[in-house]
């Protein structure tokens, strides 16, 4: 074990139980954790970061106060340097949830959730580090609750990073290369490289529903040719598509658009939808604010896993049917365009002295090899039921409170969800580092 992975927590541990005569599984006896290993896990820093309920029980049994036990839960590389990694809320990051479900990345701290505010959700521009929720290993005494936890949308990670709030990124590759974010900041490797990734979730009564029936996806220039037909025939109603802001997924409805110039607006299409609005409401309900607001119609959502099951299941599959969207038609003889989801670091982080330069490459050479691994075991369907049960809590494939009985089902939609997505982890060279990726 490298030495540096041990927290002084894990090492007060081990000499006060040593002191103490007792063995590992007396100490979790005595202490009431039901899962065997766990103080293991802890002394030897697999276990970094316990809850405050456990750290309350772990002061209580070394006769300490809990500031200063708490005060333990860093490693001696931890205490220099600790990494700050925002994933958006997406399937398409689940090799790096894995990991820190796993508790395989010690030294850096992942999140795709914000704790809500007294006034409950908090924008972009007045979100910092400190209302991030970071993931905790699966394996914990005390479970974390994502229900009530808001997720991260492609434009708070942006805003994050630019800030300087999180050190590292995972996010659509198209947002690294456009906007404020531009020469900014430098992907280390991409988790997720596709030709498609979204889809249009809709009403199966919709105007456009029977023209859809039959096909295996929908591109750009077909959805384009479904909006002016519809817009037409609804005159002087307005109608909208729904998506997140800074996405591909409005990318979608924007190529759409540019297809029929002078005719579709994608200011008069698109309807930007906040992460959080998708996660927690329904079809109806987002269908109503989009009445409220825009005073428009809602013809569908276009969005990604898990956010386009969450959508059906919180409507009903009786209601709302999906079509996977590509940039180019099935029957067209385009290129088609890859989309791709990066990790990237700030440009600030790659400029540091040598030394620190040095052993923030070997955290990246970490990074990237756990996730390969992680990409590999989802790739072929093997995690281990606890690791998937967890992942389905997660990414809200179970509801809180539902009876160990939906846990199997549960488990199943989240593997399904998976299934759609090829991952495909791979490390690029950053010359700025004067190093590159180990072969």
């Amino acid at each position: 074990m490298d030495p540096r992975a041990q927290t002084r927590l894990g090492a007060f541990i081990r000499d006060t139980r040593s002191g103490k005569g007792h063995t590992q599984a007396e100490v979790e006896e005595a202490l009431g954790i039901d899962k065997r290993g766990y103080i293991s896990k802890l002394e030897s820093g697999v276990i970094q970061r316990p809850t405050d309920k456990m750290l309350r029980l772990l002061a209580g049994y070394c006769e300490t106060e809990f500031d200063t036990i708490k005060a333990m839960c860093e490693t001696a590389a931890q205490a220099r340097s600790v990494l700050k990694m925002a994933c958006g809320y997406s399937l398409w990051n689940a090799p790096l949830i894995c990991a820190a479900g796993e508790g395989l990345l010690p030294g850096v701290q992942i999140s795709s959730f914000y704790r809500r505010s007294e006034g409950g959700t908090i924008s972009s521009d007045k979100l910092r580090a400190s209302n991030l929720d970071w993931i905790a290993p699966y394996s914990a005494a005390e479970k974390q609750d994502f229900s009530s936890l808001v997720p991260l949308a492609a434009a708070d990670v942006g805003r994050l990073i630019y800030r300087g709030d999180v050190d590292i990124v995972a996010m659509p590759g198209n947002l690294l290369r456009e906007g404020y974010l531009k020469d900014r900041l430098t992907c280390v490797g991409t988790v997720v490289d596709t030709v498609s990734g979204c889809s249009l979730v809709y009403p199966k009564t919709s105007d456009f529903a029977d023209e859809l029936a039959g096909l295996p996806n929908l591109g750009t220039a077909k959805l384009g040719e479904l909006l002016l037909k519809t817009k037409d025939a609804k005159g002087k109603k307005r109608v909208r598509l729904a998506a997140q802001e800074l996405t591909i997924a409005a990318e979608y409805i924007a190529q759409a658009c540019q297809a029929h110039p002078g005719k579709l607006d994608t200011h008069d299409v698109l309807w930007h939808s906040p992460a959080a609005d998708l996660a927690e409401q329904g079809f109806k309900q987002l269908a109503k604010a989009c009445q409220k607001k825009e005073e428009a119609e809602l013809l569908g959502v276009i969005t990604w896993e898990p956010l386009a099951t969450w959508l059906c299941q919180r409507t009903g599959h009786d209601v709302l049917k999906t079509i996977p969207l590509h940039f180019v038609h099935a029957d067209e003889l385009t290129e088609p365009r890859h989309l791709t989801y990066e990790i990237a670091i700030s440009d600030k982080r790659i400029g540091e002295p040598a030394p620190l330069r040095k052993e923030l490459y070997h955290a990246l050479a970490e990074i990237m090899g756990v996730a390969a691994d992680m990409a590999k075991l989802l790739n072929e369907q093997d995690g281990s039921d606890a690791l998937m049960g967890w992942l389905a809590g997660f990414y809200r494939f179970k509801d809180p409170g539902t009876p160990e009985s939906a846990d199997e089902q549960a488990i199943k939609l989240t593997k399904k969800s998976i299934a759609r997505i090829l991952y495909s982890v791979r490390w690029n060279v950053v010359p700025q580092m004067g190093v590159g990726p180990q072969v």
